[in-house]
């Protein structure tokens, strides 16, 4: 029943969070001498403003870090609390938080990062400046900070889904999209304290990102050229072996850059899919994890397939993969997508000469998109609500993964369902359940709150901060 990522020693080397949400209850909150910053409490989320236009980007890395300790006092024990969690878990195959502080200063430090987020995080680190890394402390070191800013890059993202139909497919010929963020149980109390819907605004440009307050790299960005773009996990993994391995963090670090920063650079500067695709995959930007991109636009929608493949020295098929492309001979029949007007991706790649892995949760929710998207075939059209209730989906007895779930309704299994897998489970949950008209950027979230695992999603309209 329980899928291989779902054993706590095989998971525990894969995860690391994609959005630590950290932080504890706050009243509204606004920067007093300055727009610059705001952060105002919402229904479920907090919506934040970061103005670069007439402020620099260090100045307002400090700014947002004091309106953050302002309009939350318990952040540090939050995000303490959290890292202390993550760790535990991480130890389990041999991970220490030496070890992730070393890859993220790492990335920091490659002359090629970008320098106006490096200042943004010395920004931050002037306020959260503690000097010790004791986690449990109750206090947020600058070494924290760093690792939380990093978290797909030096620990692992795992899971999520991504969806859109275009053209034919919706009611309008325009683009709409379904995104799902999943993320460990035992975090989710802490995550859901703070959801945040970031917009950073700069001269020329503005993106917004919905995930988690404080953080500064993208994870669901969209830009207001239209363009979306969201990371998801691809596990990396070594197909030659028996069982199948994972593929180690690199030993050498030089030149590995971060995804999730290089994401929200390509978001802030390009307007076209194609030149997001191009910048993810150019051939010297080399990332430590193996990722997926999910990028949309008004007409359609695919991934990027980051597979770097570092075992064998080269990269893999690194390729923007859609509706049209071949796949793999190595992906079966019943994988493939006859779907016109419609794309899915899940945590697995297909593009031939990349490594894939029939597992169980990315197989069963694959199959579930299809079977949501097969009336297309006779006509029949995608709206906001449809694609509502496929973000949305879960079999009426189930929300596993694998079982089909694409929202994510998981609890703990008794005891005579995991014996033999080693250790308990991971459980994941949706925590963040996105519907987004692209031609308009109307936008709904479901936030799965800190104190109830939603079977179902509830979707609220969100203000779209660029309008």
């Amino acid at each position: 029943m329980h899928d291989r990522h779902k054993n706590f020693l095989f998971a525990a080397a894969l995860i690391g969070g994609i959005a630590f949400g950290l932080l504890g209850c706050g009243g509204d909150s606004q920067e007093p001498t300055s727009n610059a910053v705001t952060i105002q409490q919402q229904i479920g989320y907090y919506d934040v403003n970061l103005n670069f236009t007439a402020t620099s980007h260090f100045e307002v890395g400090r700014r947002f870090a004091s309106a953050i300790q302002r309009t939350v006092p318990n952040y540090e024990q939050v995000v303490d609390r959290a890292l202390l969690l993550q760790m535990f878990i991480l130890g389990k195959a041999g991970l220490t938080f030496d070890i992730v502080k070393t890859r993220a200063r790492t990335l920091l430090h490659n002359p090629e990062f970008h320098l106006p987020y490096k200042e943004e995080i010395a920004g931050m680190q002037d306020v959260f400046s503690y000097q010790n890394d004791v986690l449990g402390d109750g206090k947020l070191s600058a070494n924290e900070l760093l690792v939380f800013q990093f978290v797909p890059d030096v620990m692992r993202a795992f899971s999520c889904s991504a969806t859109a139909a275009y053209g034919s497919g919706t009611s309008t010929g325009k683009t709409i999209i379904g995104r799902n963020l999943e993320w460990i149980n035992e975090l989710i109390p802490e995550i859901a304290k703070i959801y945040a819907i970031t917009t950073f605004r700069n001269a020329d440009t503005s993106v917004v990102n919905i995930g988690v307050l404080g953080q500064l790299f993208a994870i669901s960005m969209f830009n207001e050229h239209k363009l979306f773009g969201a990371i998801l996990d691809s596990a990396t993994t070594d197909l030659d072996t028996e069982p199948k391995t994972l593929i180690p963090y690199p030993s050498d670090l030089s030149g590995i850059r971060s995804y999730g920063f290089d994401l929200r650079y390509a978001l802030e500067n390009f307007a076209e899919t194609s030149d997001v695709s191009s910048y993810m995959t150019a051939a010297d930007h080399v990332y430590a994890f193996n990722h997926l991109i999910f990028l949309a636009d008004e007409a359609s929608a695919g991934v990027v397939e980051n597979d770097i493949n570092l075992k064998k020295g080269t990269p893999g098929n690194r390729s923007f993969r859609t509706e049209d492309s071949v796949l793999s001979a190595r992906v079966p029949d019943d994988q493939a997508w006859p779907i016109r007007g419609a794309f899915a991706t899940v945590n697995d790649f297909r593009l031939p000469g990349n490594d894939y892995a029939a597992a169980l949760s990315d197989t069963a929710r694959w199959t579930s998109f299809r079977d949501l998207y097969a009336g297309l075939a006779y006509g029949q059209t995608i709206d906001v609500e449809a694609m509502k209730g496929i973000a949305g989906f879960h079999p009426p007895t189930s929300g596993l993964m694998e079982a089909g779930a694409i929202f994510v309704h998981e609890t703990m299994p008794e005891p005579d369902e995991w014996i033999g897998l080693g250790e308990v489970p991971l459980m994941f949950n949706t925590i963040q359940s996105i519907v987004m008209d692209m031609s308009t950027l109307d936008l709904w979230i479901s936030f799965t709150p800190w104190d109830n695992l939603l079977p179902d999603p509830v979707y609220r309209k969100v203000k779209n901060p660029l309008q």
